[in-house]
């Protein structure tokens, strides 16, 4: 039956997770020389009135897509400017990443294995220092993992299969907004690969 995890050690590991995910976003300057480039970007959004085209120095920039420029201006106006804010939604895509790891643990073998594939993902160190910066790769694993976890539940879950089709569409349409074809790449990529070695690809039907 495998162990049992009562809902008060759930709740307080994730409240765990939350404080520590968001604690110490503003202890630090922002570092060269991505984030300072990206704030810039959003803080000139801002400044110009214009959240069609990016500028940098107050040049056009189209090396990235928006999404996180949009979402960074967005936490500008809403909260003003500070090192906190600009890696605000790193955090938030790193803690959504984690939620995703626990939904699918839990779907597939249990609350335990939920608890523990979202405590392994928690605590590595790589995964934690992308959370902590403003850079794309969070945000591109947040909805890479939001999309690949809709594909699963709209696989297994035939009640609320439209729903999450409709979610992993929405998300990884997001995750092109944030860098660009790789993630329509890889999200295609896993989940072919997945319908082979299930020999099910009627299932894209």
């Amino acid at each position: 039956a495998g162990l049992r995890l009562p809902s008060w050690a759930v709740w307080t590991f994730s409240l765990a997770i939350v404080l520590t995910y968001f604690s110490m976003l503003g202890g630090f300057g922002l570092a060269e020389p991505d984030e300072p480039r990206y704030a810039e970007i959003a803080r000139e959004m801002l400044e110009r009135r214009d959240w069609v085209t990016p500028h940098l120095n107050y040049v056009k920039y189209f090396e990235k897509p928006p999404l996180v420029y949009w979402l960074t201006a967005l936490n500008f106006q809403l909260f003003g400017m500070s090192e906190w804010v600009v890696r605000l939604w790193p955090a938030v895509f790193g803690v959504v990443g984690i939620a995703v790891a626990y939904a699918l643990g839990r779907a597939m073998y249990g609350r335990w294995t939920g608890a523990v594939a979202a405590a392994l993902l928690a605590a590595t160190p790589f995964y934690f220092g992308l959370s902590q910066i403003l850079i794309l790769d969070m945000p591109l694993s947040g909805l890479m993992a939001v999309a690949l976890g809709a594909f699963w539940f709209a696989y297994t879950e035939e009640r609320w299969r439209r729903g999450f089709v409709c979610l992993f569409y929405v998300a990884t349409a997001l995750a092109v907004l944030t860098k660009g074809p790789v993630a329509a790449v890889l999200a295609g990529g896993i989940i072919g690969a997945f319908l082979v070695l299930q020999g099910n690809l009627r299932a894209l039907g």
